[in-house]
């Protein structure tokens, strides 16, 4: 679970990971002679003309255009004098840009930047130096590298508890951020205090109707299923769903997201009917929302075929399988690795009912894709190729049983055959004279 970044407006975090938001700090001109005011009062006014340009780009997903805005923004804020924190804005600005596109590598010298400028120029317990701290630890919590990121949310953490107190929503989110590093690592003792933390601050500052709580309940859902206790889940997933239908309405794509979760717990408890209503309730919303051929309803779909399938419901699997198949090859192109999958899917169910020629098929042609897509010595390919072979051995196994079954078939009915052949008639010793006395004239 990755975590989110902030902003000074205390923006409302959607449901969801993650949840990208910018750090905007607007700044007052600095005091110089008459002459050179006017001029820095309009590099000021076009670098604030950029910052707010890029964050409503960013904010509409008009990546492109932001990252335009705030490189422009970045090269006036190059002009101020070395320190100034209008760069440390621009630099945190753009990094937050290329994290939310998941381009880590270019984002984390330009919030490592940014971060010194900060600490440089502002007291050690500033909370934009705490903001900072959040957004680089959540950039090493992307590219893995826990052990970096669980000492930035930490100093981050003690920032905001002594500056803001420990009810603070900044401390709330450093909280669930620093407890997914831990899910992250599996050290699942210490990411739970912290979430039920989160959880507590929020239910008391927000109201336990908050979508930020949903969130944090589907976090210790995650964090319970992770540790097997599923009866658990299903009740913290049903509370956040309750909160989502009331507050986004009960056909939102969020809601059919969490049906699909809590429709998996049910399967898994071996509570079909309730996983049946799951999973049909969120096919039902997705297909009137996002449209028949959404990838979203081929997973609706995958998820009701495999609850049909453990159930040896062949037929509905193989219906559901299908049709979820022809969506992603359409959606995502024939050669994707989730046909593959798709496929290696469909090839159970008729291998499971013995259409073997259809499974040897579906194997062969998921095997394909996997060979294009990754090279033919993958370590991928080898559970398919072990599928492909489980194919033609029970094949095999089910053709000899077959001939065994009808060679005993025709001994049998050899068998009962030889009871009802004609027998040869004995003649007794006087047949000859009867035959010769009946031939008297």
């Amino acid at each position: 679970m990755k975590g989110t970044f902030c902003m000074n407006s205390n923006p409302h975090i959607p449901y969801g990971w993650p949840a990208w938001a910018l750090l905007v700090i607007f700044l007052v001109a600095p005091s110089c002679a008459h002459e050179t005011r006017s001029w820095e009062r309009q590099e000021i006014r076009s670098w604030e003309k950029n910052i707010f340009s890029g964050e409503r780009a960013y904010q509409e997903h008009r990546y492109k255009e932001a990252e335009e805005r705030f490189k422009a923004a970045l090269e006036e804020a190059e002009n101020f004098e070395e320190q100034d924190p209008r760069v440390a804005t621009s630099l945190n600005n753009l990094a937050v840009l290329y994290s939310a596109q998941g381009k880590y590598a270019e984002a984390e010298p330009l919030q490592t930047r940014a971060l010194m400028i900060r600490k440089k120029v502002l007291e050690p317990s500033h909370p934009d130096i705490a903001q900072g701290l959040n957004n680089l630890a959540l950039i090493h919590h992307h590219r893995g590298q826990y052990s970096e990121a669980e000492v930035l949310y930490q100093e981050a953490l003690a920032i905001w508890e002594k500056t803001l107190g420990t009810n603070h929503q900044r401390v709330a989110l450093c909280l669930s951020n620093l407890g997914g590093v831990y899910y992250s690592q599996g050290h699942y003792a210490k990411a739970e205090p912290l979430y039920q933390r989160v959880l507590a601050i929020q239910k008391k500052s927000l109201g336990p109707e908050d979508l930020r709580v949903a969130t944090t309940l589907n976090n210790l859902a995650k964090l319970n299923e992770a540790l097997g206790r599923n009866t658990k889940v299903a009740l913290l997933l049903q509370e956040s769903l309750q909160i989502q239908e009331k507050t986004l309405g009960p056909e939102h794509p969020v809601v059919a997201t969490n049906l699909m979760k809590l429709g998996d717990i049910y399967r898994r408890q071996s509570q079909y009917d309730k996983s049946l209503a799951s999973f049909e309730r969120s096919l039902v919303i997705r297909e009137k929302v996002l449209g028949p051929e959404h990838p979203d309803v081929g997973e609706s779909l995958t998820a009701l075929a495999l609850l049909h399938q453990e159930q040896g419901k062949y037929a509905e699997a193989e219906l559901a399988y299908e049709r979820a198949l022809t969506i992603q090859e359409k959606t995502l192109g024939s050669e994707h690795l989730d046909v593959a999958s798709s496929l290696t899917n469909l090839a159970f169910v008729y291998q499971a009912h013995g259409k073997y020629t259809d499974a040897r098929e579906r194997h062969h042609q998921a095997l394909a894709i996997k060979e294009k897509m990754l090279g033919s010595e993958h370590p991928n390919l080898i559970p398919t190729l072990n599928h492909l072979s489980s194919v033609y051995q029970e094949q095999a196994v089910a053709i000899a049983e077959k001939v065994e079954k009808q060679k005993n078939l025709a001994k049998t009915n050899k068998l009962k055959n030889k009871d009802f052949l004609p027998k040869n008639i004995q003649l007794s010793p006087n047949s000859e004279n009867l035959d010769s006395q009946g031939q008297g004239v």
